[in-house]
């Protein structure tokens, strides 16, 4: 079963990469969301491939290593999923910079920490590379991160939530809701399982790939956060003798007619 797991995490893990730059490339229109889709998909990509390795690697030594890569791609993928959610909830852009340098800092304490060798154990079990939890600090504290995390972001999706008045835009909403509690159940065969003393599974790190394809899945058909030629119809934009521009949340222009073109 191990070798077969590693197998689809390196799968999804490609994945994951060519998503996000897939999103950076086709979707210039799309600000801020544009960039973290990009994030999103190269730190999963990291979380992935990182983990698929590790559990086909028998040098213990070279596991450390992966895995110490890997938990700066775990870090980054949650933060920049959070991050996102902040910034669209409405908050004032002095409390975003405030839980942005607070969960920044707890994500490199989390990092420099969690990566440590100390933390799991290795254990080969025929040509697949096992981890139990080590009982320590750093791992308390990990959990303790990704708890804050969670309810954070979840405050904040919230708040975009109640902000929100199409459906198009709730419907997105609920999509990423969906996401992202996936991830966290994924999660518990590798994060929480494991302070139990039984077997890590790298389960986590699969969650992310599904979690992002719902994400992209839910952006390609509900985003209102890049209005094109797709959302706005040829009628719109070619056939009414009126000048036509839409504009981004940063009031810069994304879209226009040729009648405004013209003007």
């Amino acid at each position: 079963m191990g070798i077969y797991l590693s197998g689809i995490l390196l799968i999804v893990g490609s994945l994951s990469v060519v998503i996000g730059v897939s999103f950076f490339v086709r979707e210039k229109n799309a600000g801020y969301f544009r960039s973290t889709m990009l994030l999103l998909g190269l730190t999963a990509g990291t979380w992935q491939i990182g983990y698929g390795f590790f559990g086909l690697c028998s040098d213990f030594y070279i596991c450390s290593i992966i895995r110490r890569i890997s938990i700066i791609g775990v870090d980054l993928y949650i933060l920049s999923a959070t991050v996102l959610v902040l910034r669209m909830a409405g908050l004032s852009k002095k409390t975003q910079y405030i839980l942005r340098s607070i969960l920044a800092l707890l994500g490199f304490i989390d990092w420099f920490n969690f990566s440590k060798p100390k933390v799991d154990q290795f254990v080969r079990v025929g040509n697949w590379t096992k981890f139990y939890g080590v009982d320590c600090p750093e791992r308390t504290f990990h959990s303790f991160f990704v708890v804050v995390i969670v309810l954070i972001a979840l405050c904040a999706w919230y708040l975009w939530y109640i902000r929100v008045s199409f459906r198009r835009d709730k419907i997105l909403l609920k999509r990423i809701f969906v996401a992202n509690w996936g991830l966290v159940f994924f999660s518990i065969p590798d994060t929480f399982m494991t302070i139990t003393g039984q077997v890590g599974l790298p389960t986590s790190g699969l969650g992310a790939g599904i979690s992002l394809i719902f994400w992209y899945i839910a952006t390609e058909k509900y985003n209102t956060f890049s209005i094109s030629s797709k959302t706005m119809g040829n009628y719109a934009q070619n056939v009414i003798n009126e000048a036509i521009l839409i504009f981004n949340e940063e009031y810069r222009v994304v879209e226009l007619n040729h009648f405004a073109k013209d003007t």
